[in-house]
């Protein structure tokens, strides 16, 4: 069946392709800016969406709740949260979807967004070289990659920071550009109020975050609603060169483009796993957002896995469905 969709999309493209080479005006502009931006959403790079589709996912998302309990039953995570949402017509459901967690390394998405914004007013801001200082911060778990972290005393583009901290979730890069943004946005607290004026944290639980305002991110960025469209579109590919490809991207083809965020943290005993993003299905792409606590990282990772697999799957059933 799955083929047959395949072979259907392609005839579709193929006509469209046609459609395109022959017609003027409004339909060479839609051509232009389809081919221009890869990752952020038709409306936004285009001002046209795809034609939608109106599906209930509430049989499916009491599946995913039963599912998860099971697995909590078993132990292979204490507690998970999940966020889903459809990214062409809107459905979306969740579970535990305002439950608060610790944000590990998730809070590296809107520092680089912050920065981003900071370079639309300075567009120059993206190439300034920064030296690194001579003593580096001491950050338990940081990449000890030599390719992908950082040395002292040498120079990095603010650029060359950002795909680091993004795309291979280097910490000392992170904290050169907190310090960047706190040197050019406001002081000592300018990262926490760009986390407020996101809608990350709460101005009554600073600590912690829910997986449905996390994932909020993902959507402002697809969307174009925060950065500039090339902006959101330079944001998001860097996402989608992050190098970890277990949990989220591992229960998706191999030819399907994630463009996600992980995190990865140990308190009092748990093992915090995080991972969101969007999913670049090529008919339906879709945001799926899921943070675990746990005892054994292993797990955790093969259950956020298993959990994207199923979605994919779902997803895939609910297009056949209406074809």
């Amino acid at each position: 069946m799955l083929s047959k969709l395949r072979l259907v999309t392609y005839i579709v493209v193929g006509i469209l392709t046609i459609f395109g080479a022959v017609s003027v005006g409004q339909r060479v502009f839609f051509w232009d800016c389809e081919h221009r931006y890869s990752y952020i959403s038709p409306v936004a790079r285009c001002g046209s969406a795809d034609m939608s589709y109106t599906k209930a996912y509430e049989e499916f998302q009491a599946d995913i709740e039963l599912w998860i309990d099971q697995e909590t039953a078993k132990g292979t995570i204490n507690d998970a949260a999940v966020y889903f949402r459809d990214l062409q017509n809107g459905p979306w459901f969740g579970v535990g979807e305002n439950d608060r967690f610790l944000p590990a390394s998730l809070f590296k998405v809107p520092v680089m967004m912050a920065v981003m914004k900071l370079a639309e007013k300075q567009p120059s801001l993206l190439d300034e070289a920064i030296t690194a200082p001579s003593v580096l911060p001491d950050i338990p778990g940081n990449t000890d990659d030599p390719e992908k972290t950082v040395y002292p005393n040498k120079s990095y583009t603010v650029d060359d920071l950002l795909l680091r901290m993004i795309a291979y979730s280097d910490n000392i890069s992170m904290d050169i550009l907190v310090r960047i943004l706190e040197q050019l946005a406001g002081g000592p607290d300018a990262s926490r109020k760009i986390y407020l004026d996101l809608g990350v944290l709460s101005a009554n639980d600073a600590q912690t975050i829910s997986v449905k305002s996390y994932a909020s991110l993902f959507r402002v960025l697809y969307n174009a609603r925060y950065l500039s469209p090339e902006l959101s579109e330079k944001a998001l590919g860097m996402l989608a060169q992050s190098d970890f490809r277990r949990a989220l991207v591992a229960g998706l083809p191999s030819h399907i483009v994630a463009a996600h965020k992980y995190g990865v943290h140990n308190i009092e005993g748990d093992r915090l796993l995080h991972d969101c993003g969007i999913i670049y299905h090529p008919v339906r792409p879709y945001l799926l957002c899921v943070m675990t606590r746990g005892n054994d990282l292993d797990k955790s990772v093969e259950f956020i896995a298993d959990l994207s697999r199923r979605v994919y799957v779902q997803v895939e059933q609910n297009i056949v469905a209406t074809w």
